[in-house]
């Protein structure tokens, strides 16, 4: 019998003693226990089916066991995990987000119990001190988290997804950029000033490349004859990777750059790299940073980023009247939304739109017959 009493100091114990087939080694084996806390044969006998039924169901394979650890634990493994899958300049803002907002804040929550109240809290908090974009970004980083986390079994639901976003409350005009004027006196003082550094922001300033696509710039990128720029790839902190929306673009030059471009080749010689910070050195943001800045106060204009000369290039662009498409793929960017931050600055081309609708209009359809005014007989 698998459930039988035995005498002990105190009077008597339930013992369950029986055989089983371990499902792991197939070998029999023998399971004999004092049942504790038992005081009746029908407790020891639902106690032993129990005991059984574990004993002898096979565990999951691998691929479906179930995994635990705490957040403190799992982000900086899932950081060194999927870093190869991004850029460094990505990796970098991830990791900046964990180690300042994620772990000091979750960091002992276990992954698989992390729930929707704790990351509203998480929200409401970071809210106090972050903007709204900056709050979604810690959203997003957590959610891209906990997504792996249910593939790697550490999780079985991204609680994230039942958090809203943070509404933003800034208005589409909040990015920096310089108009024509502006971007003007600004070549005219680092002409003045550093003359040697003209192409690079003419060229910044006609194409709307990144920083990173005019550091890794190749002359063999860069095709006088037919006035036209291959953006081939990226380069940030020693590492090259293709363009940010991964893949290339060709894009023209203006008579004035491919000018310039054409006298920088002559006055550096031969080299690979189009574009060398002092000492020939590759060029990073600080390096650039110094230059920019003088320029600027020399040119007496506002002071912006360097990333917001892609901004003033876009949005000169559509100033003048050019499509949203058309800046889209010159700007490189996998989906118009993203170029529609720009919309607000063509109020005169939306204007001439709905000029075509008036009669006066030389574009304006022939007016129906009712609404000509008869001859009287």
């Amino acid at each position: 019998m698998s459930v039988y009493k035995r005498k002990n100091h105190n009077g008597h114990s339930w013992m369950i003693d029986f055989v089983y087939i371990d499902p792991v080694s197939q070998r029999q084996k023998r399971l004999r226990r004092i049942a504790k806390g038992v005081t009746t044969q029908k407790q020891a006998l639902s106690l032993e089916r129990k005991l059984r039924e574990q004993l002898t169901t096979p565990p999951p394979p691998p691929e479906k066991q179930q995994k635990d650890a705490r957040l403190a634990d799992f982000a900086p493994y899932w950081l060194e995990t999927r870093r190869p899958d991004w850029k460094p300049t990505a990796y970098r803002g991830y990791e900046q987000i964990v180690r300042n907002h994620l772990i000091p804040r979750l960091g002992p929550v276990v992954v698989r119990g992390l729930t929707v109240e704790e990351i509203q809290k998480l929200k409401a908090v970071l809210l106090k001190a972050r903007s709204p974009k900056t709050v979604n970004n810690v959203l997003g980083v957590l959610s891209s988290m906990c997504e792996d986390a249910v593939r790697w079994r550490y999780a079985d639901a991204n609680p994230v997804r039942s958090v809203r976003k943070c509404r933003s409350t800034g208005t589409p005009d909040q990015f920096n950029y310089w108009t024509r004027e502006d971007s003007e006196a600004f070549l005219a003082a680092i002409d003045e000033l550093r003359p040697d550094w003209k192409a690079f922001f003419l060229t910044a300033l006609r194409t709307g490349m990144r920083l990173g696509e005019l550091a890794a710039l190749r002359w063999t990128d860069v095709d006088l004859e037919r006035a036209r720029i291959n953006v081939r790839r990226s380069y940030s902190h020693g590492e090259e990777t293709l363009p940010k929306s991964g893949k290339g673009r060709t894009l023209p030059m203006s008579p004035q750059l491919r000018l310039a471009l054409a006298e920088h080749k002559l006055a550096i010689g031969a080299r690979e790299r189009v574009f060398l910070s002092d000492g020939d050195l590759l060029l990073d943001h600080n390096r650039v940073k110094r230059v920019f800045w003088h320029g600027t106060k020399k040119a007496g204009v506002k002071r912006i980023r360097i990333h917001d000369l892609r901004h003033s290039f876009a949005s000169q662009l559509v100033m003048a009247g050019v499509s949203l498409y058309k800046v889209q793929k010159l700007l490189g960017h996998q989906d118009v939304k993203t170029t529609m931050r720009y919309a607000h600055l063509s109020p005169e081309s939306q204007a001439d739109a709905v000029m075509v609708l008036d009669p006066q209009h030389p574009n304006a359809m022939a007016r129906p017959w009712h609404a000509v005014p008869q001859a009287q007989g």
